[in-house]
């Protein structure tokens, strides 16, 4: 690593900058006369990667983080294909991390993402190193992005974006490397050996994540760009001319390289073949459309089919080429917005100033580099700015601050070149050595204070509530082989804990939105079988709040547990029966000052085919007959209303009555009522407590803490 980071001196020196030979127009390297650097400059990469590293385990979610991350998490587990761009190099090196034995499964592969980020800021500062000639400045500057707070978010969790960036890196690298290489007199077969290290890397890159072919065409400007400038082209081009044979050989080893790391794609189709190849009938049984077991477990993306083009579907993502594109002017000024605020986020207003001044001043130094690093970024954000359907675009800037802390590493050595040239100050190097130490402080202010800003943003020491909701919904009682359908963020917690835990193996939990054909395809199979299904769903933000043993909410369809309930029963109109209510807590006892929420379940059965969609309107009443919370709601569920209600089944609605701090203590009432689709009260025509429009239940305590 020491050769590949070598730029020059760290300390700085009084020997003047050679300059450029006339073939080298646009390039001034560094000071090719300078001694080597007091420090390796491998040792300080492993330091600055110890630095990040050590700090990212410190702030290592330690168990399960819901969504894509779970997903990485047991798909590493059980090698298989998560979703687009199918992923296969992080699949298996997951699956290495899981291997380890430390931890839960989860944090393992958790773990994998904070290694590649310390990786990636040690390779950053190689790159660094590339562009300048002080240590230090780098090392500030790769600490700087490592505790940037999207990048620093990424490498806590299971995620994708921190082994993206430490491929950029390594690619701009090996890169740079072969320029220097070139640009030397006589060095045509090293040249080709180090482009063939480069194109190795750039396959492997292509095989993690696909964002990195963005890059291409700064990669192949830089190379051209490069060759036409290296000493004696004119030449060597004679000399090439006569030995084409040999020029041709070179080529075709190095696109053989580059090719050769695109075989690891053929996991996706042989783990494919394994999972997709055997589906159990009664698990297929519940989608109309019959779709194989494993894509509705989710062992296998719903992106991919065992077919050429359900694989070229799954790793050009092309199910995601709706979310591309810019519908408005107006639209693309608020993605303006979002790319100017997220880099500000990163780096804060000092940051966006020497990234500008860099930009300039690696411009006029040496314009080759520049425009490799100008189009790559470029091109990065760009597409990141279009890719409007993302709701996490700020990870698809990631790759692209590779090149922003570029700019902002040469806008540091320019500002000290600044003061070092300053009229007066001492020639020797002794007498340079302490300004330069002061500076090289200075710039560690930065990345110290990304450090205790972002601190407390991307901890995640202390995350478990995605554990805890999934562990919530599988200790319940549910019936085996039941049906769980929910959104991603709860569905993927509890397939970790089915595939790497071992837990509840048997429940069929799909991810799907009930609101969607595909939910309802689902819902109305499984009514149509008597299959037991729950629709799983967050409770809402200001219960969550204010609950600590609740988070989420099941609602079975249709209702299979006990009848035998007590409170008020009565029936509406001789067409929809109340079997039942239970408030909860009662007594509620409730902080001083602090709103609360009453728990409501009220127990519903069809008496006859009711073809209409009712409203239920739950009203809670204070002891001096004012309503201080009320609710209108689907009785049950709006994903599967009354018009589809059959006779005899039975349903149970949950509603979350709000108790503002305001409301007054004592004895409450509550009072359910129907509306029909016509908006109009539907009247009780039998009840354990009154004829009218409202069944009554009477005996709520409310009670302030003292």
């Amino acid at each position: 690593m020491t050769e590949r980071c070598r730029r020059g001196a760290d300390i700085p020196t009084a020997r003047p900058r050679e300059t450029a030979s006339p073939e080298m127009s646009g390039h001034q390297p560094g000071p090719s006369s300078a001694p080597r650097p007091v420090v390796p400059d491998a040792a300080v990469a492993l330091l600055v990667a110890a630095a990040s590293g050590l700090v990212y385990v410190r702030a290592l979610a330690p168990t399960v983080v819901a969504g894509n991350s779970a997903e990485y998490q047991y798909i590493s587990f059980l090698l298989s294909i998560p979703h687009s761009t199918g992923y296969p190099l992080y699949t298996l090196l997951g699956k290495v991390f899981t291997l380890l034995p430390i931890g839960p499964v989860a944090y393992r592969v958790n773990l994998l993402s904070a290694a590649a980020a310390a990786a990636a800021v040690a390779l950053i500062y190689c790159v660094l190193r590339q562009l300048i000639d002080r240590q230090a400045i780098a090392a500030a500057a790769a600490l700087a992005f490592a505790f940037a707070a999207s990048f620093w978010g990424a490498a806590v969790i299971a995620e994708v974006h921190t082994l993206n960036v430490a491929f950029v890196a390594l690619d701009i690298l090996l890169l740079l490397r072969w320029e220097r290489r070139q640009r030397e007199p006589g060095s045509a077969g090293i040249a080709w050996r180090d482009l063939r290290w480069f194109a190795l890397a750039y396959g492997f890159s292509l095989t993690h994540h696909r964002t990195t072919l963005l890059l291409a065409p700064a990669f192949a400007a830089f190379i051209a760009l490069t060759l036409r400038a290296r000493p004696g082209a004119a030449q060597r081009a004679s000399e090439e001319a006569a030995s084409r044979r040999q020029l041709w050989a070179q080529a075709a080893t190095t696109l053989l390289l580059f090719v050769l790391p695109l075989a690891l794609y053929a996991y996706i189709p042989l783990r494919g073949q394994h999972y997709l190849s055997h589906s159990d009938p009664a698990v297929t049984a519940i989608y109309r459309d019959r779709v194989p077991e494993a894509i509705l477990r989710g062992t296998v993306s719903s992106h991919y089919r065992q077919s050429w083009a359900g694989f070229i579907n799954l790793v050009t993502g092309r199910d995601y080429a709706v979310d591309v594109g810019i519908d408005s002017w107006e639209q693309f000024g608020e993605r303006l917005a979002v790319w100017a605020t997220a880099l500000n986020e990163q780096f804060s207003p000092v940051g966006l100033a020497l990234g500008g001044i860099g930009l300039v001043v690696l411009c006029r130094r040496d314009w080759h580099r520049a425009t490799l690093f100008l189009v790559s970024y470029a091109s990065l954000t760009l597409f990141a700015i279009f890719y409007v359907g993302h709701g996490q675009i700020w990870y698809y800037f990631l790759p692209a601050y590779v090149f922003w802390v570029g700019f902002m590493a040469v806008a540091l050595e320019a500002i000290w070149r600044a003061v070092e040239n300053r009229p007066g100050q001492p020639d020797s190097s002794s007498g340079r050595l302490k300004p330069y130490v002061l500076f090289s402080l200075l710039c560690f202010v930065l990345p110290g204070a990304l450090l205790q800003h972002n601190w407390h943003r991307s901890d995640m020491s202390a995350h478990d509530i995605d554990r805890d909701r999934a562990q919530e919904v599988l200790s319940q009682p549910l019936e085996d082989g039941a049906v769980i359908l929910g959104p991603w963020d709860l569905v993927t917690a509890i397939r970790y804990f089915q595939y790497a835990e071992g837990i509840r193996s048997d429940l069929v939990v799909v991810h799907a939105d009930p609101a969607y054909s595909s939910g309802q395809k689902i819902i109305e199979k499984c009514v149509e079988l008597e299959r037991p299904l729950y629709l799983l769903d967050f409770l809402p933000a200001g219960v969550q709040a204010a609950q600590t043993d609740r988070r989420v909410r099941l609602t079975p369809i249709p209702y299979r547990g006990g009848t035998d309930l007590a409170g008020p029963r009565g029936e509406f109109d001789s067409r929809l029966a109340l079997l039942g209510i239970k408030a909860s807590p009662n007594p509620l006892r409730r902080p001083a000052g602090i709103q609360t929420y009453m728990q409501i379940q009220a127990f519903w059965r069809a008496l006859a085919d009711l073809n209409q969609n009712y409203t239920a309107v739950v009203e809670l009443i204070a002891p001096g007959g004012s309503v201080v919370s009320r609710v209108d709601e689907s009785p049950a569920t709006v994903y599967y209303p009354t018009s589809r209600w059959r006779a005899g089944q039975t349903f149970v609605g949950e509603y979350w009555l709000a108790l503002p701090p305001s409301a007054p203590d004592g004895a409450y009432t509550l009072e359910i009522g129907l509306y029909d689709s016509n908006d109009q009260r539907v009247p009780v025509s039998a009840s354990d407590t009154k004829e009218g429009e409202s069944i009554i239940m009477t005996g709520l305590q409310v009670e302030t803490e003292n």
